[in-house]
């Protein structure tokens, strides 16, 4: 049951990657092209989706890569590849985006397309809260309550690590 809920609470969060820049909390000011892909996932055209992400991508966009992340964490249009999905998510989330944040955080609780690592997890999802995302607060709060002092000292010195190399400062 708690794998249950935690792949579901995975499924929510990716799908947040999708929702219209005003719903999912973020905008999107680049190339007027994610408009039409996100218009093509809500129409279930997601190899066309996939293409227009794909290349926005390939320009640096972090929406687009986490995007095309959940494309590939959901099989949708493309064969299911999570190991795919958390490195594209990884380059988001250095990138700035608050959901690759989220969802890299949790697959990494998870194992999930990449080896497990709580520390490193809840440093991305720290991260993720420190931009405005309650989920992400609410879910490291439960995290850490679970760490004993060396896991937070890790947890710790990972956050230290990732913001000194983030694009974003933060």
């Amino acid at each position: 049951m708690k794998f249950l809920r935690r792949q579901c609470a995975l499924i929510a969060l990716t799908l947040l990657a999708f929702a219209p820049p005003a719903l999912s909390g973020g905008s999107h000011d680049g190339d007027p092209r994610f408009a039409d892909a996100l218009a093509a996932y809500d129409g279930g055209r997601y190899g066309a989706a996939q293409q227009i992400w794909r290349a926005l991508a390939a320009t640096g966009d972090a929406q687009a890569m986490t995007a095309l992340a959940g494309l590939y964490h959901q099989g949708l249009g493309i064969a299911r590849d999570a190991a795919r999905a958390a490195a594209l998510y990884e380059r988001a989330a250095r990138a700035g985006d608050p959901v690759a944040r989220m969802n890299l955080g949790e697959m990494l609780i998870l194992g999930d397309g990449t080896a497990r690592d709580t520390a490193l997890a809840w440093a991305w999802l720290k991260l993720a809260a420190e931009d405005g995302r309650s989920w992400a607060r609410d879910r490291a709060a439960k995290i850490w309550a679970t760490f004993n002092p060396q896991t937070r000292a890790q947890a710790r010195s990972r956050l230290k690590a990732l913001r000194a190399t983030l694009k974003h400062g933060r």
